[in-house]
């Protein structure tokens, strides 16, 4: 394709100046929206109830194989035997605040407890509930950083 006179030429360039302001125009544009579209629940009053409620597969006892519990039973199951609810909670957690030390997940049962996160810097929310259920009872207290 041959370019006949300086008229077709500038039309070239008008056509790839008017592309890359169009390109700058929306690179702008979309970098001011961005920090606005946040995850709408930061707040552990919010996030700790949604978390306790959720239904996971955990393996209670190997020869009945996986069953479907609420988190907050399986975390207190997870107290006597590694059924697999606390790497539930801290993956679930993790993939919600993606960053690293935005939370910790304490769990207090009978005397004892473990934490999970390794929340760091200024704690922005806490949220504490207890929980008692037929065969056990629970605190689970979530902190934001």
């Amino acid at each position: 394709m041959a370019l006949k006179g300086g008229r077709g030429f500038t039309a070239m360039v008008d056509a790839m100046f008017f592309i890359l302001l169009m390109a700058i125009a929306f690179s702008v544009l979309l970098s001011m929206t961005g920090p606005s579209e946040k995850a709408d629940l930061q707040d552990a009053d919010d996030i700790l109830p949604l978390l306790l409620e959720t239904d996971i597969e955990a393996e209670i006892d190997k020869e009945c194989g996986p069953v479907t519990v609420r988190m907050c039973e399986a975390l207190v199951y997870d107290f006597y035997r590694d059924c697999g609810a606390g790497r539930a909670a801290a993956e679930i957690l993790d993939s919600h605040f993606m960053r690293e030390g935005a939370y910790t997940l304490c769990v207090r049962h009978d005397g004892t407890s473990y934490t999970l996160g390794s929340g760091t810097g200024i704690p922005v929310s806490s949220c504490t509930i207890n929980v008692t259920g037929d065969v056990f009872s629970a605190v689970y207290v979530l902190t934001v950083y």
